[in-house]
């Protein structure tokens, strides 16, 4: 295989985009900071496609990659606006209706229970079911 220049172009591009794309460096920054230097970038990207395709596709992937249009918007820039607390479906407590209730059970009284809730009883036993295993019969494995 024949190394031309087209190649080592191609191994710059390829460089730039894997290794300074990301920040891109000052100089990329500046130019691409002003709408005439996209322009002129924009339109040598056209120019090199139309002298070779694979040039240009690659040319167009690194500007894609160093062009700050497609950076997320700054957090700190943007106007903060307070999101609305959701409701809550639990209906509002009425402490009217609350003393009401402590007044009818008196002060220090317990809340009336069940006779006999407070004793536990042990679970009714249930019979065991063991497994029947025949000791003539083994499992035989195979290896892969």
């Amino acid at each position: 295989m024949k190394v031309e220049s087209e190649h080592f172009v191609l191994l710059a591009i390829v460089c730039y985009i894997a290794f300074f794309s990301h920040p891109p460096p000052s100089f990329v920054t500046m130019v691409l900071g002003h709408p005439i230097g996209q322009l002129l970038v924009l339109v040598g990207i056209v120019y090199a496609y139309m002298k070779n395709p694979l040039i240009g596709l690659f040319l167009g992937i690194a500007y894609l990659v160093s062009s700050s249009s497609l950076e997320f918007m700054d957090e700190s820039k943007q106007p903060k606006e307070e999101k609305p607390q959701p409701k809550s479906g639990a209906p509002k407590v009425d402490m009217a209706q609350i003393g009401k209730l402590a007044q009818m059970l008196g002060k220090g009284s317990k809340l009336p229970t069940q006779k006999g809730s407070d004793v536990t009883q042990k679970p009714p036993e249930t019979n065991q079911v063991k497994a029947h295993v025949d000791p003539k019969v083994t499992e035989k494995f195979t290896p892969f």
